[in-house]
C-alpha cells in the first residue's frame, strides 16, 4: 500500500453534469446547438460522463490501493460552507502546518443545485439516473450528501 495520503473531493453528480455541459457548449461549437434534455438521456449520455459520476466505483477503487485511514473524502458543499476549516482540516490530515488566519476571499461561494436553469423536472430525471450511485457512495463514506433532497 502507498504511504501518501489522497484527498478525493466529489461534487454533486447531477451538478458537476450539467456544469460540464455548459462548459462543453463554450468549448466546442459543434455541441452548441444540442439542448441539456437531448443529451444527458442514458441512451445520449457517453459511458465516460457517466463514469465520472460514478463516485462509488471510483471510491472503491482508490480503497483498493490505499488503506482507508490515507484516504479523506470531502465533498463540495463542505468545503464552500467552511473553506478555511476543511482546507486546515485537509492541511492536518496532509502532515501541512495549518495557518491561523487563512484568506480564502477569492473562492467562490458554493452555489447549490442549477435547478433554475436546470429545470426541475429535468433535475428530478438526472438525480433517478444517479441515485444508487449516490446511495452507495453515501454508505461507503458515512457522508450524508444531501444531492438527493429538494434543490434549494
Amino acid at each position: 500500500m502507498p504511504e501518501s495520503n489522497i484527498v478525493l473531493l466529489f461534487r454533486n453528480p447531477v451538478d458537476r453534469l450539467f456544469s460540464n455541459f455548459r462548459m462543453n457548449k463554450i468549448q466546442k461549437p459543434e455541441i452548441a446547438a444540442l439542448d441539456l434534455e437531448a443529451a444527458w438521456h442514458p441512451h445520449a449520455l457517453s459511458k465516460v460522463h457517466s463514469q465520472i459520476s460514478n463516485y462509488a466505483a471510483i471510491l472503491e477503487m482508490w480503497m483498493k490501493v490505499f488503506s482507508e485511514h490515507k484516504v479523506k473524502v470531502l465533498i463540495s458543499e463542505q468545503f464552500f460552507a467552511n473553506a478555511e476549516s476543511v482546507t486546515n482540516e485537509v492541511f492536518s490530515f496532509l502532515g501541512i502546518p495549518q495557518f491561523r488566519s487563512l484568506d480564502l476571499s477569492p473562492v467562490v461561494p458554493y452555489q447549490s443545485g442549477e435547478s433554475k436553469i436546470l429545470g426541475l423536472s429535468l433535475r428530478r430525471e438526472i438525480e433517478h439516473f444517479y441515485r444508487e450511485n449516490i446511495l452507495a457512495f453515501e454508505s461507503q463514506t458515512g457522508i450524508c450528501t444531501r444531492w438527493l433532497d429538494d434543490p434549494a
